[in-house]
């Protein structure tokens, strides 16, 4: 975050409410330039364990290697084994932990019911759900969330 820099309040006139957004503006400007000057040092594979590593964060519940190596123009089996040199883990183990990252960020908001959950991180069976979340963390969803809520 950025935190707050000014404070824009109802008497501000005009020309004080453009400075804020101009300073604001060339903030986020620098730290783009900044993050595409640290992306362009990377090596090819870095930048392709990136790709696929955003492609997983926002299409955790139906990620599948074979779908990012088509898009990168790759073989899913070259794409899996920079991947596993690059994480000592395969693809599919961190598909797992970023899906079970989310359920257990989910199961901290009691408006969804865990079945919505498992649905969410892309289980179409709540048991399936369950027994890879119990896999992953020692306990049930359910156990999960009653742990959350008695350290309340």
């Amino acid at each position: 975050g950025y935190g707050v820099k000014n404070y824009i309040l109802k008497s501000m006139h005009f020309d004080d409410l453009i400075e804020t957004f101009s300073k604001l503006k060339d903030m986020l400007d620098k730290s783009n330039a900044l993050e595409e000057t640290i992306y362009n040092t990377l090596s090819y594979n870095e930048k392709l364990i990136h790709h696929v590593k955003e492609y997983v964060k926002t299409n955790y519940a139906n990620a599948s290697l074979g779908t990012i190596a088509t898009e990168l123009s790759l073989s899913p089996d070259y794409l899996g084994k920079i991947f596993k040199k690059a994480e000592n883990r395969t693809f599919s183990d961190y598909v797992m932990k970023i899906k079970m990252e989310k359920a257990a960020t989910l199961l901290k908001d009691i408006q969804y019911r865990i079945f919505e959950i498992s649905e969410m991180v892309g289980y179409s069976n709540q048991f399936n759900f369950t027994r890879a979340f119990r896999s992953y963390f020692g306990k049930s969803p359910r156990e999960y969330r009653q742990g959350i809520s008695d350290t309340l």
